[in-house]
């Protein structure tokens, strides 16, 4: 296999896709729903959920068909070598877009919030070494790694929601149900964007030890991501009122700032919220570079994941310091998200299981 250590539990791999969604998607989907449903805003997010745990039972479907064989055999069997090379360097040219946008957005925040005089490069380069270090370690060690951060921020989560349930309005999130069905459900659609990884389940399930089960466990992975981010809509509109949301470009950090944490608890309100927020960001980034590094080396068959992991990460260190506006860029590239994740995350992974029915080719019990 790729790694002497190589193969995650389920549990895992649960925290693995929770942790990896945690990032800029979650902190500025409140206002994205505001702007096209109001008040019903945290509608869209429920819908959207649904239609995320439909998209990831796809997607490890195709797993279970081809649960020894990675990305690129797969492919390369079902329809022939130069698509399989193709649909690697889309999938490529795809994480790569995701994680440049996503470690520019954290240098941006990080620099208005925190590090006013440090270069945004400094913040942007030192990230990244870290997060290289970590995707060269291999996945169970990431994986063991998700097991401590998880603890971290799921009582910082907790502890969070409830201060914040005590100290909300939730009469603003009356009137209730005003907004079209229509346009509920084709925001819905295109939310699945926040929805970060769904499509590394194509490339995961060769390093599961329990596969037979994996499928369920992802679904219900992405039900509890799914909630979190329900809930920080609801609180965000019951706090901000969805006029005032609309005009926040980080409303959940900023809805966290809102706490009036004791002085005594923690000197620097901003730096404690964005400490919590950088884990997430962290695991999502050393995702990108692990798979960015499995996709490489099973195009190229030849090198090591470190090589890889290293071009990958500069790769996207320079486009991100190229990146001049963060707020264009997030509006610029959001229909390109989109369609690369519906390919991803839906189209392939259907087309994918179809062929392989008809071509009687792989474990057909999914």
């Amino acid at each position: 296999m790729i790694f002497a250590n190589d193969k995650i539990s389920l549990r895992q791999f649960q925290i693995l896709i929770i942790l990896d969604a945690f990032g800029t998607g979650m902190i500025i989907l409140p206002r994205k729903l505001a702007i096209v449903a109001n008040q019903d805003a945290y509608i869209i997010a429920i819908i959207s959920t649904i239609f995320a745990m439909g998209y990831m039972y796809i997607i490890m479907s195709v797993g279970r068909i081809f649960p020894k064989d990675n990305f690129i055999t797969y492919n390369k069997n079902l329809f022939s070598k130069p698509i399989a090379i193709l649909l690697g360097i889309a999938f490529i040219l795809k994480i790569i877009l995701g994680t440049t946008v996503e470690i520019r957005a954290f240098g941006e925040i990080i620099n208005q919030t925190l590090l006013y005089e440090t270069p945004i490069f400094i913040i942007m380069g030192t990230t990244l070494i870290i997060s290289m270090y970590a995707a060269s370690k291999g996945i169970e060690t990431r994986a063991r790694l998700s097991e401590i951060l998880i603890y971290i921020v799921g009582i910082f989560s907790i502890f969070v929601i409830l201060l914040l349930a005590i100290n909300s309005d939730f009469s603003n999130l009356a009137p209730f149900f005003t907004t079209n069905n229509n346009t509920l459900l084709k925001s819905a659609f295109f939310t699945t964007n926040s929805f970060v990884g769904l499509e590394y389940g194509l490339l995961i399930y060769p390093f599961l030890l329990n596969k037979k089960d994996a499928r369920k466990s992802a679904v219900y992975s992405v039900f509890i991501y799914g909630v979190i981010l329900t809930i920080f809509t609801i609180l965000s509109i019951a706090s901000f009122g969805d006029t005032t949301l609309k005009r926040q470009l980080w409303p959940v950090l900023d809805l966290i700032n809102t706490l009036d944490l004791p002085g005594s608890f923690v000197e620097r309100h901003d730096a404690f919220v964005v400490s919590f927020w950088f884990l997430g960001v962290f695991t999502t980034v050393t995702s990108g570079l692990f798979f960015l590094a499995i996709l490489l080396k099973d195009i190229f068959d030849k090198g090591s994941h470190s090589f890889y992991i290293f071009i990958s990460a500069l790769t996207i260190y320079l486009l991100a310091i190229s990146v001049t506006d963060i707020v264009n860029i997030l509006l610029n590239t959001e229909i390109i998200f989109f369609a690369l994740n519906i390919f991803y995350s839906f189209l392939l992974p259907i087309v994918i299981i179809a062929t392989a029915k008809l071509k009687k080719v792989g474990d057909h019990n999914v």
